[in-house]
């Protein structure tokens, strides 16, 4: 069943002469915080996708053009080397810091970002499936547009992932 109440202001007729303690000044607040709840949200969304966007511009950028095949080993290779991106501009900040000062917000927040990716990296990360030559071709090619996601295999890295099989019975 439909609802009849007005979600947004527009949509509210009178909204200039109405009474303070009136049923459409409740009626104008529940539409203001609506709006105010769905820009929040936008916000956090759009967040989200621009750190999933700049992750994978960087894969895209460190794979190179010049290899063919890259292995699932090449893969934890490259998520190393992401999770260790910002560890010099972190020694320098550190360096540059006096004893007893109370570090500066962009160390706070570069040790955040590197602690939060490790956590991401020991549970599972998302990433475009770099082994499939198909993707990796797209992703070459992509220009960083988050609607294009639907377009990528998709493949989830973790730092306690086992060699294959085959590989651990040819080194004994």
């Amino acid at each position: 069943m439909p609802s009849a109440k007005k979600k947004s202001l527009k949509k509210i007729k009178g909204k200039d002469t109405a009474h303070p303690y009136s049923l459409k000044a409740a009626q104008i607040q529940r539409a203001l915080g609506r709006e105010a709840k769905l820009q929040v949200s936008k916000a956090n969304r759009q967040a989200i996708q621009n750190v999933t966007v700049e992750r994978y511009l960087w894969f895209r950028d460190e794979m190179g053009p010049g290899k063919n095949r890259i292995t699932r080993a090449d893969v934890h290779a490259l998520v190393r080397r992401y999770l260790c991106r910002h560890d010099e501009e972190i020694a320098a900040l550190q360096s540059q810091r006096r004893k007893g000062q109370p570090p500066p917000k962009k160390l706070e927040t570069l040790s955040m970002v590197k602690t939060k990716n490790e956590a991401e990296y020991r549970s599972g990360m998302k990433l475009p499936d770099l082994t499939h030559e198909p993707t990796r071709l797209y992703l070459s090619e992509w220009n960083g547009d988050c609607n294009a996601f639907n377009n990528f295999r998709f493949m989830t890295v973790r730092s306690d992932e086992k060699p294959p099989r085959a590989l651990t019975a040819m080194s004994d």
